[in-house]
């Protein structure tokens, strides 16, 4: 209970205007940060002491912005116009400072040894980071097809596959970690590249 009394929590309760339970109301600024401790007398709270409650509406969250110049963990460095792997939740960073991230949002393509009356399509969405903003971008890869293509603001992406490709199989599915190939294109490198 005393853990509950340390700053950082009289705080949190302080924000979110109810009182911790267990400390009793004729506490002096039980919410606020003291110097000296309060000492409560048994974590259990007592029935005279009350508690106010915590509002019904839940906290609203607010997105924290991505700063363009601060370091991506673990984001791998990759150039314009190459062919490279990228798995979900595995960032990539380009020279300009594009952030690059993938996730599967569906696949209904039909598995390898099934015979299925439509091929099925797999729907990428890709987050595409710049200056700060993170911005979704759906790709849709129809069975049959060798690529699709999406731009955004100046930047051309193709999606070439996403592995693994689904297998009928019996029992319980393991899940595996999707990977997307793809390229990124930049229309302003494309453009100094073309220039004599």
């Amino acid at each position: 209970m005393l853990n509950l009394l340390r700053p950082q929590y009289l705080l949190l309760f302080a924000l979110l205007g109810c009182q911790p339970v267990g400390v009793p109301n004729d506490v002096p600024n039980a919410t606020q940060p003291s110097a000296t401790p309060t000492p409560v007398a048994s974590a259990m709270p007592s029935p005279e002491v009350s508690a106010t409650p915590m509002p019904s509406a839940e906290p609203k969250v607010v997105p924290t912005p991505v700063s363009s110049t601060a370091p991506v963990p673990s984001a791998k460095p990759v150039a314009f116009d190459e062919t490279f792997k990228i798995g979900a939740g595995q960032p990539m960073v380009f020279p300009d400072g594009l952030i690059l991230n993938f996730a599967l949002k569906n696949d209904s393509r039909c598995p390898t040894n099934v015979t299925c009356i439509w091929a099925g399509e797999v729907q990428a969405e890709f987050y595409f980071t710049l200056e700060g903003r993170q911005e979704p971008v759906s790709v849709t890869l129809k069975g049959g097809e060798e690529e699709a293509m999406v731009s955004y603001q100046g930047y051309t992406l193709t999606l070439y596959a996403v592995d693994p490709y689904p297998v009928q199989q019996e029992g319980p599915v393991t899940p595996v970690r999707s990977v997307a190939t793809v390229k990124v294109s930049n229309s302003a490198t494309a453009a100094t590249a073309n220039t004599p």
